[in-house]
């Protein structure tokens, strides 16, 4: 059968450094598919620990074998995926978790409320610094979350509790309306503590090393791989709607490389660099996408002693005297649809993706 592609391209804007970026659900109608679909990735995953990964890369990845206690669905809302119901107090402060019965970790243990309280409570331990800590604590408003950041309380006191095995109870410092959301960010994803204690230093940092609750399981991978597979996840509770069989992520830095990777059908879904928009604007089924990106500048003050001087700063953040020009660019990507399934499947869970760098 001949292939027929989908071009997408997404538009946003880029400035010094790389902020906030969300990614949305990639569902298609057309029958299901045979065969792994072949994904280009610019950069090499950096980690997968869930509370040390930061990079998009990373966040993509980990998605496609975790789930959190909430997923986006086609219209950008959080829905059920672990937790199959919630409760909130009347005063917004509290959030009761209800999970899911047949929610089971690849290692046959099921998926607790344990599980989620020792992955928060790793996200504040300042022993492990995770980047995000801070979405638990400024974003998140966790109860004490910011207190045991900055090592004043003990992380055993952050507000989230296992009723039992099946409830998770999370108390806020004020009403958060977009606390449902956040449930999909990577750094609030659970982890089996067993499991972990058991992997030591080497956790996700192979296929034996990582476990999986999510739509895939990860079964070649090693840091700095060039290649990484993932096969669908017979045992997860959403299986029947998981209609791919496996992914293949190849990392491929040359757009050009992965352009006529894509041209000879080594790679179904592909992102083409601004200057290769000509070459595909042409086909009939190029569709373009706004993605949602935030760009941020962040400078290390501490590490360059001419910040110190309040004037400098003021022009930095005055475009008006000192103008911080931003330039657009295309991301296009390329899909081979005969890879991709005819009914409504999930290719990765989307997620919101955080790529920070320091400026200076």
């Amino acid at each position: 059968m001949k292939k027929s592609k989908a071009v997408i391209s997404l538009l946003t804007a880029s400035a010094m450094t790389v902020g906030l970026m969300s990614t949305g659900t990639v569902a298609f109608a057309a029958e299901e598919s045979t065969s792994d679909l072949n994904v280009m990735l610019e950069t090499p995953v950096q980690s997968l620990d869930p509370q040390q990964a930061t990079d998009g890369t990373s966040f993509e990845v980990i998605a496609d074998y975790t789930d959190g206690l909430m997923q986006m669905d086609s219209d950008g809302q959080a829905v059920p995926a672990i937790a199959e119901s919630y409760d909130l107090s009347d005063d917004g402060l509290t959030y009761t978790f209800h999970l899911r019965d047949d929610a089971q970790w690849s290692n046959g243990d099921p998926v607790t409320a344990s599980d989620f309280v020792f992955g928060w409570q790793r996200a504040v331990d300042p022993d492990v610094a995770s980047e995000y800590a801070y979405m638990l604590s400024d974003i998140g408003q966790v109860e004490n979350a910011a207190e045991i950041i900055a090592g004043e309380k003990d992380k055993s006191e952050l507000g989230v509790t296992a009723v039992d095995d099946k409830t998770l109870e999370v108390k806020l410092n004020v009403p958060v309306s977009y606390f449902l959301s956040l449930m999909y960010f990577p750094t609030f994803y659970p982890v089996n503590e067993a499991f972990f204690e058991s992997c030591a230093d080497t956790f996700g940092t192979s296929p034996e090393t990582t476990l999986s609750n999510g739509a895939f399981v990860l079964d070649t991978y090693e840091p700095a791989a060039t290649e990484i597979h993932l096969t669908k996840n017979a045992d997860y509770y959403d299986a029947d709607n998981i209609s791919l069989p496996g992914l293949n992520y190849q990392v491929i830095q040359d757009s050009q490389q992965a352009l006529m990777s894509y041209q000879t059908g080594d790679l179904d879904l592909t992102l083409v660099n601004g200057e290769q928009v000509d070459q595909v604007e042409d086909d009939p089924e190029f569709m373009t996408i706004g993605a949602g990106y935030l760009w941020y500048v962040s400078p290390n003050i501490s590490a360059v002693p001419e910040l110190a001087n309040l004037n400098i700063r003021q022009v930095l953040c005055t475009p008006q005297r000192y103008p911080i020009h931003l330039f657009v660019f295309f991301r296009v990507y390329l899909f081979h649809s005969e890879t991709l399934p005819h009914r409504q499947m999930k290719v990765f869970h989307p997620k919101i993706q955080f790529r920070r760098h320091i400026l200076f």
